[in-house]
């Protein structure tokens, strides 16, 4: 027969087991919790280790871009600079040292008046390396087109009066004509190149 003194022992026993369970619960939890943490904690060090390096070797070679892309843009500005630096010298070149050459008359033939011409040329399209293919282009076609068509009208017409008898006013107005257009020309191809290299300045600044 069940009594009521039967019915609290029980709930009493019951209640210290349930106790007992919990208690031996959080026990186990953190025990487990320890012992997971003391497992994986050489592989946590590791890998904050990786981490770290990871992030070193990360912004080292961010440092190393930045730094190449300043350096690419330092060496292309000295470029520009260099490019239109010689375009100048030429210029200077054909205004007064060539038309000297020819009042001297020192020069043996036409290849030495354009032996200088075709070096400042040279000069220009070797300080070409960092700036665009576009830009090379453009610059060496304008240059050759130069050579081709206003120095060789030039240095034809002086040819041409230099194998005649009898040279008078008309020969010198011509060749003289031929020279002024030809510095003319030039001029109008600087300010070309000048407007090219400005609008490849642009252009690469703004990728």
């Amino acid at each position: 027969m069940i009594t009521w003194e039967f019915v609290w022992k029980l709930i009493v026993s019951t209640s210290i087991v349930g106790t007992t369970l919990t208690a031996m619960g959080t026990l186990l939890f953190f025990a487990f919790k320890t012992w997971i943490l003391n497992f994986f904690k050489k592989d946590l060090i590791r890998f904050e280790k990786n981490i770290k390096k990871e992030l070193k070797e990360t912004e080292l070679k961010l440092s190393k871009a930045i730094n190449l892309e300043e350096n690419y843009y330092k060496s292309l500005l000295e470029e520009y600079k260099q490019i239109w630096s010689k375009i100048n010298s030429l210029s200077r070149h054909l205004s007064n040292d060539f038309t000297t050459e020819l009042e001297s008359g020192r020069y043996k033939d036409t290849n030495d008046l354009l032996k200088p011409i075709r070096q400042y040329v040279f000069d220009i399209k070797d300080s070409t390396i960092f700036i665009s293919k576009e830009l090379d282009e453009a610059v060496s076609s304008i240059l050759d087109n130069f050579l081709v068509k206003d120095i060789n009208t030039v240095l034809h017409c002086l040819e041409k009066i230099s194998k005649l008898d009898i040279k008078g006013d008309k020969e010198l107005q011509e060749l003289n004509h031929k020279i002024n257009s030809m510095q003319t020309n030039f001029a109008t191809k600087r300010d070309e190149i000048k407007i090219l290299i400005q609008d490849d300045y642009k252009r690469i600044m703004k990728e």
